[in-house]
């Protein structure tokens, strides 16, 4: 059977209990949270006062917020940094289970009196038409969007709307796959296989946004991978984690033998791949774009 002869292929996004499964499954084994957490730790403060200083009250968004710990991580920083200020924390997630577990996590994280939350089960896509309807909507001091640009459809048009939603000092901060990494060239190998060109944006396609538009930015990068074992053994925290590496509902019953057994050779055998104690890694270096004013 030909590589791109696919059984019955449907994309992880349009599923989503098993997409909050296999982020779950991914999430246990990716080592970005303790990198990005040292990044903000190293990088956030003088972030945090180009958009804060003298604000009466800081008014954020995080864009596909997920499970919410970046944004517990945010907030705790600039908590220290403005004690007592008032802030507005608005998150944009689709995925309902996310949203519960994010609230958990709320109640559970100590010193957020000072913290309104407000949540909108809302795609970007339909937030962008909500703020396009309204033509001059709420306005925010920070809005981030954490690995969540794979599912904006047209990127500069998120950009664009997105940065309208910022007060004038207001700063906008993307964290997204580095384009030279390994899911990266994973994705751009197996694009047509896979039914990835929706999805497929790296660093790459936001700096040439940026750069098309003539907007300044700071950009880092930052080393991570993530703990791939399981995927080449074949049990069930595996196949999540395959259907997640892929975007693929139940990727290992819906594509080929031939596509899966060359997919699993690349995640073993690629220069992205790094073998510790017994335990294979591949190659998930991020980057963060931090947008000027």
């Amino acid at each position: 059977m030909p590589l791109d002869m696919a059984l019955s292929t449907k994309s992880l996004t349009k599923d989503p209990n098993r997409y909050a499964q296999a982020y779950t499954v991914f999430q246990s084994r990716v080592s970005e949270h303790q990198i990005i957490q040292d990044f903000f730790n190293e990088k956030l403060e003088d972030y945090i006062n180009s958009f804060a200083k003298d604000k009466e009250t800081i008014k954020i968004l995080g864009v596909g917020s997920g499970t919410g710990e970046p944004d517990l991580n945010i907030l705790k920083q600039i908590q220290a940094l403005y004690p007592g200020v008032p802030i507005i924390y608005e998150v944009l997630e689709p995925n309902v289970e996310h949203i519960s577990k994010f609230k958990a996590a709320v109640s559970s994280t100590p010193n957020l009196k000072n913290v309104t939350f407000v949540w909108h089960q809302l795609t970007n896509k339909e937030f962008e038409k909500q703020v396009r309807e309204k033509k001059e909507g709420k306005k925010f001091d920070f809005i981030h969007m954490i690995q969540m640009m794979y599912y904006v459809g047209d990127v500069a048009s998120t950009i664009q709307c997105f940065r309208h939603c910022l007060e004038k000092t207001g700063r906008l901060m993307i964290i997204i796959m580095s384009g030279s990494s390994g899911i990266a060239k994973l994705w751009q190998k197996y694009e047509h296989h896979l039914k990835l060109s929706d999805f497929n944006i790296s660093t790459d396609q936001i700096m040439e946004v940026l750069e098309e538009q003539d907007i300044s930015y700071q950009y880092f990068e930052l080393e991570s991978d993530v703990e791939i074992t399981d995927c080449l053994k074949g049990n069930e925290h595996g196949n999540l984690l395959l259907d997640f590496l892929t975007l693929t509902c139940n990727f290992s019953e819906s594509v080929s033998t031939a596509l899966k057994a060359e997919i699993l050779e690349y995640l073993h055998s690629s220069e992205y791949n790094t073998e510790r104690e017994g335990k294979n890694f591949f190659d998930n270096k991020m980057g963060v774009i931090m947008v000027d004013p």
